[in-house]
């Protein structure tokens, strides 16, 4: 396990806001940053919903998904409880279903294992049924916050969402957690996992990155969130919530971040 100081972190920190002031509003950055912009979700429906697209938001398959409120019919207004009850866990049926009734232009092929309708559908009713055990919203976000509030157990929710729901994986479930109002989650995506690794944060696994990002936003005294968010933006330059891009380079952020490290234990 990497050893994360108190110092290295606030260098990173400050690093990349200063990286981030020289090529964009860091206004506009804070505003996308900020968990006050993400409020927590609370109603069952609106849980499942999310859960769906950070299902479907994993390389090549949101373009063969398209957008989930598509699919609000087949999956009775994306209600768990009902989608349980009127599908089980028969992803056949869910398939056959979406193809004659949304007719999706993408290809979907019931005897690929590889093909996303076959992933998706079977991600969505396991991901029903995993919804389906909680009461209702509420009894979900109490149960949530029990893993997000402890540090130590905080992986364990996204950890068990892999374990149940076909297709997820812990970045997927990180993602889910995080865009659903809990601030105290981080995505390992590419951008994050890239630059944690070459600034010497973490071994490049998603476990890894994010147990670094929470580690890091405690002694920057931030949010895993808010913490995620600057280092995607590094990474991406999608200032999204304003359909606006910037020029930025992840590998000379490392560069940058690493001469300072290396000035800084001349001194």
């Amino acid at each position: 396990m990497i050893q994360i100081t108190p110092d290295k972190s606030l260098r990173l920190w400050h690093t990349a806001r200063s990286y981030l002031s020289e090529r964009t509003n860091i206004e506009k950055v804070d505003e996308l940053a900020s968990d006050k912009t993400n409020p927590k979700l609370t109603m069952m429906p609106d849980i499942y919903f999310r859960l769906l697209d950070s299902l479907r938001n994993r390389q090549g398959m949101p373009k063969s998904i398209s957008n989930i409120s598509n699919l609000k019919e087949v999956l009775k207004g994306f209600s768990p409880l009902e989608v349980r009850q009127t599908y089980g866990l028969d992803w056949q049926k869910l398939f056959t279903v979406i193809q004659t009734e949304v007719s999706p232009t993408s290809r979907m092929d019931l005897n690929s294992p590889q093909n996303y309708w076959v992933v998706f559908t079977k991600g969505a009713l396991d991901s029903a049924a995993f919804l389906s055990q909680f009461k209702d919203g509420k009894e979900f976000v109490d149960s949530v916050d029990l893993f997000a509030e402890n540090e130590a157990l905080v992986a364990g929710m996204p950890m068990l969402m892999t374990l149940e729901i076909t297709g997820l994986g812990f970045a997927l479930a990180c993602d889910f957690l995080k865009e659903a109002g809990w601030s105290q989650y981080a995505k390992p995506d590419t951008h994050t996992k890239k630059i944690l690794k070459g600034c010497g944060f973490a071994d490049g696994t998603d476990y890894a990155t994010f147990k670094s990002i929470v580690t890091i936003s405690k002694h920057v005294d931030q949010t895993p969130y808010k913490v995620d968010k600057v280092l995607w933006l590094i990474g991406s330059g999608k200032l999204y919530t304003i359909n606006e891009t910037f020029d930025t380079d992840r590998d000379e952020f490392i560069r940058i971040f690493n001469r300072l490290s290396t000035e800084n234990r001349n001194v």
